[in-house]
């Protein structure tokens, strides 16, 4: 429900209701909409290190970590949500967690796939800005392996015509 409608759309009554449930269920299994809420934080952040660890096995960009998106769609499409409402407090912080938690990983592959070895802070201020790009961009209809793909050509467009990327052909696509 959040991913698609974000956190205005998550109400006991349609939680319920989606689940074919009554509401007296849902206040006996979460007692109320913070504990909810903070049970729905926690499954995030344990997504986030599931993530997290599937990026370290991808070998490739392509078609590995293309896909990993693609199988963690929904939890991107969360993970959008909160960066939508970071202008709140519980928003921002289970952001910054879930996002720490896969920068770690994600940075190893970014700086290998744009041989950017030797320029480390600006690899992360650069995948900094392309995440915030990215969650801009992303719609329900056109995430894809085609749209992901194309993205991908950008930055490297991006990168070469900036130069810093000497070499475009040699990336580990």
């Amino acid at each position: 429900m959040v991913s698609k409608d974000g956190f205005n759309s998550l109400n006991i009554e349609h939680i319920a209701r989606s689940l074919k449930k009554n509401k007296s269920s849902f206040y006996h299994y979460f007692g109320d909409m913070e504990t909810f809420q903070t049970e729905l934080f926690n499954h995030h952040h344990r997504q986030a290190e599931v993530f997290s660890n599937r990026i370290v096995e991808c070998e490739l960009i392509r078609p590995d970590l293309i896909n990993l998106f693609i199988d963690f769609k929904y939890d991107l499409f969360f993970h959008r949500q909160l960066r939508i409402n970071r202008d709140k407090l519980i928003f921002k912080n289970c952001f910054e967690k879930a996002y720490n938690i896969i920068e770690t990983s994600l940075i190893h592959k970014w700086i290998d796939f744009l041989e950017l070895h030797e320029n480390k802070m600006f690899a992360t201020s650069f995948l900094n800005i392309i995440i915030e790009n990215f969650f801009l961009r992303i719609t329900e209809e056109s995430f894809n392996s085609q749209w992901l793909n194309q993205y991908l050509d950008e930055i490297i467009a991006v990168l070469t015509q900036m130069g810093t990327i000497a070499n475009s052909e040699n990336l580990k696509i």
